[in-house]
């Protein structure tokens, strides 16, 4: 292992001699996560590490190629020694605030008018509702806008309104609108309506009104189901995660098209981080994806079919292996906090070789089709039992095609085959976490603790805190 330091004042230095101890890791998602060397000469020469900083990196090479790289973070200096400690890219991810709506369904976001004319009214129970029934001057008029006052929408202005719209006038003369902030009438009726709309506007404000046309008694209703607010269209995993890195200002990015449609990106008080793992648990609709940032390149697609590395028992300092049923779940069903709930669904075969296990997930308040999207997802990633494993690799890996490399080349997001640790059966793992020292590499399999399950109590806890 080699190791570099490098600052504005000393320029590129190999510290590898002077390294008394060092380690590094990643994972997923993220990449690159932390790194700590402590190096051993005199003060004086330490001193001029430390001189100058904030600023500077962190990298180690292994047979001719980077492993890891980071950012100086906190230099601990001693009177013979100096630590230093480097965050990857990744790791800026959770410094920075995300305020922004990208796809929105959540009727708990639309403002209704608080102080409506007398024998008017407006909510935002599961609808978006505006209704009038009595007498009234000409103009009188009720409302419901979006978004909710302590929503923030974010930089980026409303480009799409899709909803389900009914009007029914039971007496009288009315006008039904849509308008945008300025007061441009995006969709307007004055009969009875039923329709579907798909709008493209240009706004940051969205309001729904019903007016009164003419001094009289009168009655109508003008209601709006499916209501979905976007800023991206269209607002899918692939091109919300490419939106984010762009805002984050990583602009390497190769982002796989063919994502799944998102219809609940609200991200208010959360880091770019969270948002994009929740995109990965999502991925594209029957699989989840994966995120990470290497060499500064950040990568959102979906996890490999093919193995990086071929992982022998010989190879191995240690290693433990375990199935246990009581994480199957093979009879699913989502349930959203307004009450509403897919079918169950089944995975048959699971069914016949472990029992019928059932659980209902709690998701968060989403489009029904986006519900079914998650319990989907949820029910392949559980019905059969992951292993859990504990892995210390030596020093040794090897290629699928035999050839031997340093284990430290492995990291988060590999895909690694367990060749013969049980007979006449090869184990795929996806490698959520690398630990690195100059002992050992050890490996964390992504498994139970990292599905699904585990990122929607995430999401609910975050969506409590909003």
């Amino acid at each position: 292992m080699q190791i570099f330091v490098e600052t504005e004042l000393t320029g590129r230095l190999e510290v590898t001699e002077q390294a008394s101890t060092w380690r590094f890791d990643s994972r997923t998602p993220g990449g690159w996560w932390s790194a700590t060397v402590t190096l051993d000469a005199a003060r004086r020469e330490l001193w001029r590490l430390v001189d100058g900083w904030p600023g500077g990196t962190l990298e180690f090479f292994t047979a001719g190629e980077r492993v890891w790289r980071g950012e100086l973070e906190e230099p601990q200096l001693g009177d013979t020694t100096l630590t230093l400690t480097a965050l990857g890219l990744p790791r800026a991810l959770v410094d920075l605030e995300l305020w922004q709506i990208y796809s929105d369904v959540d009727y708990a976001n639309w403002n209704p008018e608080s102080d409506p004319p007398e024998g008017m009214s407006a909510d935002n129970n599961n609808r978006v509702y505006v209704a009038g029934n009595g007498d009234f001057t000409d103009g009188d008029e009720v409302s419901v806008t979006y978004p909710e006052s302590v929503i923030e929408l974010g930089p980026n202005n409303i480009v799409q309104l899709e909803a389900h719209i009914v009007l029914t006038i039971t007496s009288g003369s009315w006008v039904a609108e849509i308008q945008a902030a300025d007061g441009t009438v995006l969709w307007t009726a004055t009969t009875d309506t039923t329709v579907d709309v798909d709008l493209t506007v240009d706004t940051t404000v969205l309001t729904v009104l019903l007016r009164k046309d003419g001094t009289a008694s009168g009655e109508a209703e003008f209601r709006l189901t499916a209501v979905a607010v976007r800023t991206l269209n269209p607002a899918s995993t692939d091109t919300i995660a490419a939106a984010l890195l762009t805002a984050a200002g990583i602009t390497q990015q190769e982002v796989v098209s063919g994502g799944v449609p998102v219809d609940r990106a609200v991200y208010q008080r959360a880091t770019y981080l969270e948002a994009l793992e929740e995109l990965t648990g999502l991925g594209d609709g029957s699989a989840t994806w994966l995120f990470t940032i290497y060499d500064g390149v950040a990568e959102f697609r979906p996890w490999s079919d093919d193995a990086d590395w071929r992982l022998e028992r010989q190879h191995l300092d240690s290693w433990a292996l375990s199935w246990r049923r009581q994480d199957v779940w093979n009879a699913v069903r989502g349930e959203m906090p307004d009450g509403w709930r897919t079918a169950w669904l089944t995975d048959d075969d699971s069914i016949a070789l472990y029992g019928r296990r059932e659980k209902t997930i709690r998701l968060p308040q989403t489009s029904q089709a986006e519900a079914l999207t998650l319990t989907q997802i949820y029910l392949a990633e559980n019905a059969e039992p992951q292993p859990g494993i504990r892995l210390s690799s030596t020093s040794v890996i090897a290629k699928p095609d035999g050839s031997r490399w340093p284990a430290a080349l492995v990291r988060a997001g590999d895909v690694v085959v367990l060749h013969d640790l049980v007979p006449d059966r090869q184990i795929t793992i996806q490698v959520q976490e690398v630990q690195v020292d100059a002992r050992k590499v050890v490996l964390r399999p992504r498994g139970a603790d990292s599905r699904l399950e585990v990122l929607l109590a995430a999401m609910e806890k975050r969506h409590k805190q909003e």
